[in-house]
Parts: C-alpha cells; sequence; structure tokens
C-alpha cells in the first residue's frame, strides 16, 4: 500500500504502488472508487483528509479529484492547471491546498473555486519532489534544481493564504 488515510466516517481510502486506481473500504465492503464513479484512473500519488472531512486524491497525469461526501470534484489538466502530474499535496493552514508539479507549485482556494499557480523561480526546473510543512506558514518544497548556492534557500512570499515558500534541493 503506497497511501492510506481514514476519512471521517471510518472509511478508510488507500491505493497500491503498482496500481492506477483508489480504494475505500466501508465496513467489510471495498470499492473500486474511480471504476464506481465512471472515471479514468492514473497513477495515484497521494491521499490526504482536508479540515472539513473531503478525500483530495493527487495524480500523475489526470489532475486532482476531491471526494466531498458523496460528490466527485475533479480538476484536470486545464488553463488554471497547466501541469495535471502532481507529484505531493499538503493542505495549507488556511484551508488550501498546496501541490508539487512538475512544473512548480499550485494552490487550490479552501473553496475549491480558483487554482494559482506559484513560480518565485522560473530560471529554475521546477519539477516538486516533496512538500514539508515547517512553522507558521511556511512549506519546505524539495525541487530536483541543484544551482541553489546553499541547500535551503531564503523565504519566498506569497500573496496566497500568506504563505511562505522555501526551496531547496
Amino acid at each position: 500500500i503506497r497511501n492510506i488515510k481514514t476519512d471521517n466516517r471510518g472509511n478508510l481510502w488507500f491505493n497500491f504502488w503498482v496500481g492506477k486506481d483508489i480504494y475505500m473500504k466501508s465496513g467489510n465492503t471495498i470499492v473500486n472508487v474511480p471504476e464506481k464513479a465512471g472515471i479514468i484512473s492514473g497513477a495515484i500519488t497521494g491521499i490526504l483528509m482536508e479540515g472539513s472531512g473531503s478525500i483530495c486524491v493527487s495524480s500523475i497525469g489526470k489532475g486532482i479529484f476531491l471526494f466531498t461526501n458523496i460528490h466527485l470534484l475533479v480538476y484536470p489538466e486545464s488553463e488554471t492547471l497547466v501541469n495535471a502530474n502532481i507529484h505531493k499535496i499538503v493542505s495549507t493552514h488556511d484551508g488550501g491546498l498546496l501541490m508539487g508539479t512538475d512544473d512548480g507549485l499550485i494552490h487550490l482556494d479552501p473553496c475549491g473555486n480558483k487554482i494559482t499557480g506559484i513560480d518565485h523561480m522560473p530560471e529554475m526546473t521546477q519539477f516538486v519532489k516533496d512538500i514539508a510543512i515547517g512553522p507558521g506558514k511556511e512549506y519546505l518544497v524539495t525541487i530536483i534544481d541543484n544551482r541553489f548556492e546553499h541547500s535551503i534557500s531564503k523565504i519566498y512570499p506569497s500573496s496566497i493564504e500568506n504563505l511562505n515558500i522555501r526551496y531547496t534541493h
């Protein structure tokens, strides 16, 4: 199993390393969620239960899936989500989602209405490998570009939810 989370109803959500599906175990029943919902599945990179109890699933090439009670919202690649290869997803302190893609960071606002790209260093490779939550509203973002003079960069502020981003390689 690659990821496993429990939602606020006691259901288990999980996926396998080699599989492209996500499963929900409710009682003795296991449901293949993409199959049941009739959506095309992609390589699942993360499962996150956000503050409201919704399950957010990130994927490679298929975008973001947000399961809220019995509702499903899909955020495929678009003008606002320019790269649907999502490697890491974390909840922000204000209830939004911060995601790392092949092309840098993206943010989904707490209401799930607006996706915004965050591009502090356009001259550098922005393939995000990982995101760690730091103190306050600080996030440490690991990218593959090793052109930093030091292993950890200065803080780059963002107007989005007042996030503070540090990059490392």
